[in-house]
């Protein structure tokens, strides 16, 4: 936290140096003064101080002693207290394969030098699995050189192997192997080291490297010495961490390095990223000598991810089941943020706190570092990427971005090969040009949320037009437009493309998306809020959600000022559906009273004649269903007819009369045919098949049932739904097939 306050506070490096040292974390201590030389490099031109250097060749010599009051501790104890929450028991989960790889060619090193690489993207867990296998070779016995490249260092000759000449000589057993050395190899390596010329007083001068034959022997020499000091019983490891960041200069030495192991007992391991420019060759390296070995890790599965959390003992009172699946999607598989996930769910349930899912610092951290080296043509077109919602096809993320053609397929070429971005297949999508998305979607969020929001708004606009416009007058795009004019801070204009997207919805009987988007609507501030409510209002009724339904519709009739009829109509029939016959008796009663519309009068009298015969009153249901029907012959009112004749059917089968009720049935069925109006035609092939069960017509009432259910389902009225699987399900007794019956 100090370090996060003041970058350049070198107390505050040397003391998390020694902290990450005494944690049994030396390659972190290591990387922490590099971090500390780099940011000292960058801000002020110097040096980092004696004593930091200092402890940074006690680190590297493994010379650092413990503080006094633990020296006497146990170890095991010690690593138990000291090490990070989120690594505290995390186990090789979903990487057995790979660990089985790991240890064959460890045992091949027995005979011939092995060379093996350890590959995948930013967070998939390479340096853990490394480390796991060298603690456990380690326990065996074996040697081990320790080194890793650092960002922003690309451009330091060789700095792996001068870190490992380091250690071989400040290191206590290598350093005393050291002496058996030749001293000209010793002299060739002391171009790298030049403390090994202190330590080796005797050592032979060389002539200049760009003398004939001077870099064989230099890399020559490098060889012997490394290879001469981790000679053992057990074969030895050469560890190379992050290998993406070295230099051209410790590739070539590298590549030197292992085609001549030959029959030495040694397993040379390396760490990179394959998206990283020099990836081409270290994957050519691997695959080309005759020991050589690729290992890809690839992300988890959600199964691998729920094995992961129960191993992680989740808190008390967090169920593992309950965030597994949702650590699955917000990490997308990458161990690194899962981990990072589990341990700030760790912290947050220890301190009381409610689970929140943003992304953790180090989380962040690590995306950055993936953009870091993004050129300024690409940042702005991974900018324009954030906002357009993904996947994005070419054509709209280059007008969106602004840039030129040959600029952005530069760009997009370089953030595909730094693993930013994935082409994909387009799979019967309207698409113009090769189709994107993000590698990792927090990765997007990063991105987004860096943006200023005057960028943010600009970007939101330019992506609304660019969608208008190739919506070419249909629907389909007009919620995202929608939501892109709002973010672009354009209300009114988000408000009409959301209510067109709901209608456009609603005429697909897309319910819930139809709501979400009149919702929207109504949150920007219509100026006429009562189409909206109404709107909603009537969704709310086709799923279910009465109580919603009867406060939309109440909102709307207390914004109206007069016309209230159809309304109040309506939340009599939701009261209807409720059961509650009074209430919904006393709404069309006002409807009624608030009528200006015949046509609308002829449709309040069929649904308020559903609710007398529901609540016992046969005779006022039934003269109400004879002015229902006179009115709506006489105004020609289809929907109406259908209403009308659709409870006069009812009535008369409540009656016995079953001919009637079957002809008014199939004139209701017809006038909702003639209009194509499902709902209708839901509500009279029910009573149809109602009517033919009464008849003795079981399997002819089960056809016309199924034939309604299948229609309802289409719709989404569940309250309808309800009632067709509860009459199958009689049918289906009466025919005596009972699991049917069960299922229904």
């Amino acid at each position: 936290r100090r370090l996060v306050l003041d970058s350049l506070h070198e107390a505050a490096h040397r003391q998390l140096m020694k902290l990450y040292s005494w944690s049994d974390q030396r390659s972190a201590a290591l990387r922490q003064y590099h971090a500390c030389v780099r940011i000292l490099d960058q801000e002020l031109k110097v040096p980092p101080l004696e004593e930091t250097t200092a402890l940074y060749e006690k680190i590297l010599g493994d010379n650092l002693e413990f503080p006094s009051l633990v020296q006497s501790e146990d170890r095991t104890l010690r690593e138990e207290r000291d090490r990070p929450a989120a690594e505290e028991s995390r186990p090789l989960i979903g990487r057995l394969r790979e660990w089985q790889t790991l240890v064959e060619r460890y045992q091949g090193a027995n005979s011939n030098g092995q060379f093996v690489v350890i590959e995948g993207e930013m967070g998939i867990g390479k340096t853990y699995l490394a480390n796991a296998f060298l603690d456990h070779v380690e326990n065996l016995g074996a040697r081990i050189i320790r080194v890793a490249s650092y960002p922003g260092e690309t451009n330091l000759s060789y700095g792996p192997f001068i870190e490992a000449l380091r250690i071989v000589e400040k290191g206590r057993e290598l350093s005393a192997d050291l002496a058996s050395i030749p001293r000209f190899f010793i002299s060739e390596a002391a171009r790298l080291l030049p403390d090994l010329r202190a330590k080796f007083p005797d050592l032979p001068d060389l002539p200049e490297l760009d003398s004939p034959g001077a870099q064989t022997r230099f890399f020559e020499g490098i060889n012997e010495v490394i290879l001469g000091v981790m000679k053992d019983e057990q074969p030895s490891v050469f560890f190379l961490d992050d290998l993406h960041y070295a230099d051209d200069a410790t590739l070539d030495l590298l590549a030197y390095f292992v085609r001549r192991m030959g029959h030495q007992r040694i397993l040379v391991l390396a760490t990179w990223r394959p998206e990283e420019s020099l990836s081409h060759r270290l994957r050519y390296l691997a695959t080309e000598i005759q020991h050589g070995h690729v290992i890809s890790l690839a992300r988890m599965t959600a199964a691998e991810t729920d094995e992961l959390i129960q191993s992680l003992s989740l808190p008390e009172g967090v169920s593992a089941q309950m965030v597994g699946e949702r650590l699955h999607k917000e990490s997308e598989g990458l161990p690194f943020i899962l981990v990072e996930y589990v341990a700030e769910i760790q912290r947050m349930v220890r301190e009381g706190k409610e689970i929140d899912w943003g992304l953790p610092r180090n989380v962040r951290t690590l995306l950055r570092q993936r953009i870091a080296t993004v050129s300024e043509a690409g940042l702005q077109l991974l900018t324009a990427a954030a906002v357009i919602e993904p996947p994005f096809d070419y054509r709209t993320l280059l007008k969106v971005s602004g840039r030129g053609d040959e600029e952005a397929v530069a760009a997009l070429e370089e953030l595909t090969s730094k693993w930013v971005l994935e082409e994909l297949k387009p799979q019967g999508q309207r698409s113009h040009g090769p189709v994107y998305d993000f590698r990792n979607e927090k990765l997007r969020d990063l991105v987004y949320d860096d943006a200023s929001q005057a960028r943010r708004r600009m970007l939101h606009k330019r992506t609304a037009k660019t969608l208008l416009e190739f919506a070419g007058g249909t629907k389909e795009l007009d919620g995202k437009i929608a939501h892109h004019y709002r973010e672009a801070g354009q209300e009114q204009a988000a408000s009409e493309h959301y209510i067109s997207a709901a209608d456009h919805a609603r005429s697909l009987y897309a319910n819930q998306e139809a709501l979400a988007h009149y919702q929207s609507a109504l949150a920007l501030g219509s100026l006429d809020p009562v189409p909206l409510l109404e709107a909603v209002g009537d969704l709310n009724t086709q799923i279910g959600e009465y109580n919603k339904a009867i406060s939309n519709y109440e909102a709307a009739v207390a914004y109206k000022e007069n016309d209230k009829m159809s309304l109040h109509r309506k939340l009599g029939e939701v009261y209807h559906r409720k059961g509650q016959w009074q209430l919904a008796e006393n709404h069309f009663k006002a409807a009624s009273e608030a009528n200006q519309d015949a046509e609308q009068n002829a449709r309040l009298l069929a649904d308020w004649a559903h609710t007398a015969y529901r609540s016992g009153d046969l005779e006022r249901a039934l003269n109400l269903a004879d002015q229902a029907l006179d009115l709506s012959k006489n105004r020609q009112d289809a929907y109406a007819l259908a209403q009308s004749h659709n409870i006069l059917g009812i009535l008369y089968r409540n009656q016995g009369q079953l001919n009637k009720a079957e002809d008014h049935l199939r004139s209701s069925l017809e006038a909702s045919e003639t209009m194509d109006d499902p709902f209708t035609q839901v509500a009279a092939l029910n009573n149809l098949a109602l009517l033919h069960a009464d008849k003795g017509l079981i399997e002819k009432g089960l056809e016309i049932g199924q034939s309604a259910l299948e229609l309802c389902l289409r719709i989404g009225d569940r309250h309808r739904q309800a009632a067709l699987h509860s009459n199958l399900a009689d049918f289906y007794h009466a025919l005596g097939r009972k699991d049917e019956s069960i299922e229904q």
